[in-house]
């Protein structure tokens, strides 16, 4: 096993970050040493004794519970080389080992120039532009079985630039087609402003798209989903289960002006899309139509 470990979000962003990453420390493809997780579930990553530095990218400060973070950090203590990050909500307990800017891809911490990989990681984050073939495959493949960290892995080194991994992604991008199926039946289900059901062909219809997509289990784009809601209303609320845990949890897009870590008072994220537990779902959606 190698001495450096990557822990790194399991989106397109933190997977190039990882790519980007391992190639300034002069990581080969087959050394690699990368888990993925995400800021409410640091808790459960174990690092081996024989791990002598810690890299961790594009996960930020838990939102819910700020103190799981520190003691993560904590109980890394010296093995932490490094934490870039670009979310919101860094504020306190950090020093000089944290790479920390509001910036719209956390890939762009990590590299001297924009490649395709840096732009696709920005168009991922933001869903502004198109993404490049490479990073259309990979998002299909990572997203036709959200539970599967080895096609995340692939991933990583396919942008690395091993080509081995070229085909397992394209297989598990045939996957995804039973993916967006289910994003298509589902986005057609929304509720708008409470009461009325619309169709993703209608535009710009309410304030508030809420659906309930726990009885998918995961087998739907969330993203995908999301910026259906986004067609119907300023606001897509959808009601989900957390991929890992299985909580059930509700998601909030938008592409107003709105602040949404403000909006509910939370201590980090991304403005324009945040993560709420489920207890707030009335909270939220009467935040929402006040806006």
């Amino acid at each position: 096993m190698s001495s450096t470990l990557i822990v790194a979000h399991g989106d397109l962003d933190g997977i190039t970050s990882a790519a980007l990453l391992a190639e300034q420390l002069g990581i080969e493809s087959e050394d690699l040493n990368v888990v993925f997780t995400q800021p409410f579930l640091v808790d459960k990553i174990v690092i081996p004794d024989e791990v002598e530095k810690v890299y961790v990218v594009d996960i930020a400060i838990n939102n819910r519970d700020p103190a799981m973070t520190h003691k993560f950090i904590a109980d890394l203590g010296s093995r932490l080389a490094r934490w870039y990050d670009h979310h919101e909500g860094w504020s306190d307990g950090v020093d000089n080992r944290f790479i920390i800017k509001p910036v719209k891809a956390n890939a762009i911490l990590l590299s001297e120039f924009f490649d395709r990989r840096v732009t696709d990681a920005i168009v991922a984050d933001t869903r502004e532009g198109e993404l490049s073939p490479t990073g259309q495959l990979i998002e299909r493949a990572i997203k036709s079985d959200m539970s599967n960290d080895t096609i995340r892995e692939w991933a990583v080194k396919l942008l690395m630039g091993d080509e081995t991994y070229r085909a397992p992604l394209k297989a598990a991008e045939q996957a995804y087609q039973l993916v967006e199926n289910e994003t298509y039946r589902l986005s057609h289900g929304y509720m708008v402003d409470g009461n009325i059901c619309y169709s993703p062909g209608d535009k710009n219809v309410g304030k508030v798209a809420y659906i309930d997509a726990t009885e998918s289990n995961h087998a739907y784009d969330l993203t995908q989903l999301l910026l259906a809601g986004q067609k119907l209303a300023t606001f897509a609320v959808v009601k989900t289960l957390n991929p890992v845990t299985s909580e059930e949890m509700i998601t909030v897009a938008t592409k107003s002006k709105t602040n949404l870590v403000e909006l509910f008072g939370l201590p980090s994220g991304a403005p324009f899309r945040v993560t709420l537990p489920v207890e707030r779902l009335e909270e939220v959606l009467r935040k929402l139509e006040a806006v």
